[in-house]
């Protein structure tokens, strides 16, 4: 039995409808994000207000990214939210999952997660350092994470994310509630383009602070105490 083999005109067509789409998709793509790097106005827009969550973003000329800033209202103690952050489990409900943390101290521990980006890109692992504070003008809790690449071993299955400094701030105000900021200034990397991933980011922030009460207020974080929180009040 002989196996035939593809012809000049074959070959041509194998390139014409196989190559060549493909190309193509590669200079608009790259076309794109060219455009998309050098647009933006550098002020904050309004994205979304909905059920009492506000999210802005801004997109500033020559950056690949916007960055977002929320705001909202709970009804929740600030030791429920340091809590809420020392638990691994939690991830799985905001769109993350194999989350570690690695608790140092009251006010500082290490976090470790992956999250998964629209296909056919790569997974991404988060290792971040957790800092807490308390402004003593008001009172407020404030929860930096800033990214430590190289504090863990990196895996073969995800790309290490390298740049992101998100910063919440939970301040008390009345009627046993919490105003709640949350900065997000976070870069996935690799060779996701830019406009691709900032359409991820309003879906994943509204899931994620629709969900914050209600994750807040579990029992399993109403009982906790930490004394720095007691020491600032």
């Amino acid at each position: 039995m002989t196996t035939s083999q593809p012809t000049g005109r074959t070959r041509s067509r194998l390139l014409k409808y196989g190559v060549v789409p493909v190309l193509l998709l590669t200079v608009a793509v790259a076309v794109a994000q060219t455009l998309w790097v050098r647009s933006g106005s550098n002020e904050w827009k309004l994205e979304m207000d909905k059920n009492g969550v506000e999210i802005y973003s801004m997109k500033s000329p020559g950056e690949r990214l916007k960055k977002y800033k929320s705001v909202l209202q709970v009804r929740a103690t600030l030791s429920s939210v340091v809590k809420m952050l020392e638990d691994p489990n939690v991830c799985g409900d905001v769109g993350c999952r194999e989350s570690k943390v690695q608790i140092v101290n009251e006010r500082m521990s290490y976090h470790s997660f992956v999250i998964d980006p629209p296909f056919p890109f790569r997974s991404r692992e988060f290792v971040a350092k957790q800092e807490l504070s308390v402004d003593p003008r008001d009172g407020s809790l404030i929860v930096e994470y800033i990214a430590a690449p190289d504090e863990m071993p990196a895996h073969d299955c995800c790309y290490r994310v390298r740049h992101m400094h998100n910063t919440w701030r939970f301040t008390p105000i009345d009627g046993g509630k919490l105003k709640v900021e949350y900065d997000l200034d976070v870069d996935e990397g690799g060779a996701i383009p830019g406009f691709i991933l900032d359409s991820t980011r309003l879906p994943f922030l509204s899931t994620a602070l629709f969900k914050l009460e209600g994750l807040l207020n579990r029992p399993k974080y109403q009982n906790a105490q930490y004394q720095f929180l007691t020491a600032s009040s």
